[in-house]
């Protein structure tokens, strides 16, 4: 009978996203993968699982609902031995370390950005800092995707507790090839931006926390000083309405574009001159790395996650959350400065090779031999 190894994450789409590579690498070692999420179907398929296990998980960790999902976690682990369990989310992390805190079974814990972090509201750290603080004396590995979250998990956390910084979950390079100027002048062409209309692109749901009314309100104060830039805010939320409603008040119908949920996510970032944030709170952001990959010049607000991406100066700059003032500096030197813009592409494509999956795959999986081959266990 094949060993068993669980990954766990509050829906589906999060396993399917961001850790296929390692269910697969799992397989090929030859063990049985199990998964333990939410979905929103009633069958999904998620590539490289030989088993997935409904959990009827709840986004917010104080829902009741989330007493029927625990008691069906731990029916799940009472019927089925597991060599290693690997939580992601944080009612993931919650759950599993709660469940698993009196086995002997290695307990791993991908932050995936803290809910609590520097500057962040004192509710946040009230909230969210004891409970993860608490748990990681239950957590064999915290594996934490950015600098910040490192730095607090290592001077904070349980002693007992492993904490290891990767750069995120990977990205394939290979699928970030160059692509023609041609199909770039088509997708320009089929969005009616002209060739010489410099274009500023933001990847990001639309809510109050990925703050695109900054940008907006930007667009509105410099339209008179940059006639020819654009804006293109790819991406869906609760606050696109609203959006709407202030780019039709600033009557910039014709310079912010909504495209709504795309899935020529590559294309249209291979367009964009510039590669824009006003993010206010990140873990390592996927539209950032692919600009990356993808050879992109960047002005992203200076946060956590951000920085661990661009680097100022280097690659992009960084500005501070909701400074007008810094942000209108920034992009005033990035638009006259073709050569700045060149740089900064040329190095975006050297500091990717940082986040290469390859690269994240092996020091991960370095980690599980460590614990599956030695039996380092939670005492």
């Amino acid at each position: 009978m094949k060993k068993k190894i669980l990954f766990v994450a509050h829906m589906d789409s999060h396993i399917a996203n961001f850790h296929l590579p390692y269910l697969e690498w799992f397989q090929r070692q030859g063990y049985e993968t199990h998964v333990a999420s939410n979905s929103l179907e009633k069958t999904r398929d998620i590539k490289y699982c030989d088993v997935k296990h409904q959990i009827d998980f709840k986004r917010s960790p104080f829902s009741r609902g989330n007493l029927k999902a625990y008691k069906q976690f731990k029916r799940l682990i009472k019927a089925t031995q597991y060599e290693l369990v690997h939580a992601h989310t944080p009612m993931g992390g919650i759950f599993v370390r709660m469940a698993f805190r009196k086995t002997r079974v290695p307990v791993f814990y991908t932050a995936h950005g803290f809910h609590f972090l520097k500057g962040g509201s004192k509710l946040s750290w009230l909230l969210y800092y004891p409970v993860e603080r608490w748990l990681s004396r239950y957590t064999n590995e915290i594996i934490t995707i950015n600098d910040e979250d490192y730095q607090i998990a290592k001077k904070k956390f349980n002693k007992k507790c492993h904490v290891t910084y990767v750069p995120g979950v990977g990205v394939d390079l290979l699928q970030y090839q160059d692509i023609s100027d041609t199909k770039k002048k088509e997708v320009r062409s089929s969005l009616g931006l002209k060739d010489d209309d410099f274009l500023l692109v933001y990847v990001a749901e639309q809510t109050v926390g990925k703050n695109q009314m900054f940008l907006i309100d930007m667009m509105y104060q410099l339209k008179g000083k940059y006639p020819n830039m654009k804006l293109l805010l790819i991406g869906y939320g609760k606050e696109a309405t609203n959006h709407k409603e202030k780019i039709k008040a600033f009557d910039l119908e014709d310079t912010v574009l909504q495209l709504g949920f795309r899935y020529d996510i590559v294309e249209l970032t291979s367009i964009a001159d510039l590669i824009v944030s006003a993010s206010l709170r990140e873990g390592l952001p996927k539209a950032l790395l692919e600009a990356l990959s993808i050879g992109k010049p960047m002005l992203v607000t200076n946060i956590r996650g951000n920085k661990d991406i661009v680097i100022n100066g280097f690659n992009g700059c960084l500005y501070e959350p909701n400074d007008a003032s810094n942000f209108k500096s920034y992009l005033d030197l990035m638009y006259h400065n073709k050569e700045l813009l060149e740089q900064f592409s040329t190095n975006s494509k050297q500091h990717a090779k940082k986040f290469d999956i390859n690269r994240v795959l092996k020091q991960i999986t370095l980690l599980y031999d460590e614990y599956l081959k030695e039996g380092n266990i939670n005492e």
